[in-house]
């Protein structure tokens, strides 16, 4: 489940990660300026690494994994709509929300794993799932381009991977508790 979850969450992150440059460079934004989208991205990553990680210690870490993946489809559909006319305040926008839920889980989803499994064997189901999760990290970039190149903008990318990203809510959601180890 964990691995699923992060499957689906990998697909519009590497994918940003990847052409947000190129994407604010279509809209004739200087390359230097574009690229401080990704330390915006990072900043922003970094208050929800620190606010969620410590919540998971008090509240159910599956329902702060769910608000982090709702965070992160709603600013990858919110990066679809960024039109000429709206950039700086949609991407600001875009960058709390998104940054935010993409810092998220990081500290969260290896306590729930703890929690799931223990910490026997930790380092082995960490690298299993980081198996399954780097499928959709390298081809969620190559689609986003191939689109881009298709069609020649990033606007049905970004909507198809908010899509893509949705699934992991319901299952988080529905998850059963883990039982305290």
């Amino acid at each position: 489940l964990l691995s699923a979850v992060s499957f689906f969450l990998q697909i519009g992150g590497t994918s940003i990660i990847v052409h947000i440059v190129p994407y604010l460079e279509g809209f004739n934004i200087a390359s230097t300026t574009a690229a401080m989208s990704v330390t915006g991205l990072t900043l922003f990553s970094l208050v929800g690494r620190l606010f969620f990680g410590f919540l998971g210690d008090y509240k159910d870490k599956r329902i702060l994994i769910t608000i982090a993946i709702v965070l992160q489809t709603l600013g990858i559909f919110i990066l679809s709509f960024i039109e000429a006319h709206n950039i700086t305040w949609m991407m600001i926008i875009f960058l709390v929300i998104y940054g935010t839920g993409y810092g998220a889980p990081i500290p969260i989803r290896p306590a729930l794993q703890a929690d799931y499994f223990g910490t026997k064997g930790f380092g082995t189901i960490l690298g299993l799932m980081s198996l399954v999760t780097m499928v959709s990290g390298l081809a969620s970039p190559v689609v986003a381009g191939k689109i881009f190149d298709v069609t020649g903008s990033y606007k049905i990318a970004w909507q198809l991977f908010a899509l893509l990203t949705a699934p992991a809510i319901p299952l988080m959601l529905f998850a059963r508790s883990p039982q305290k180890r």
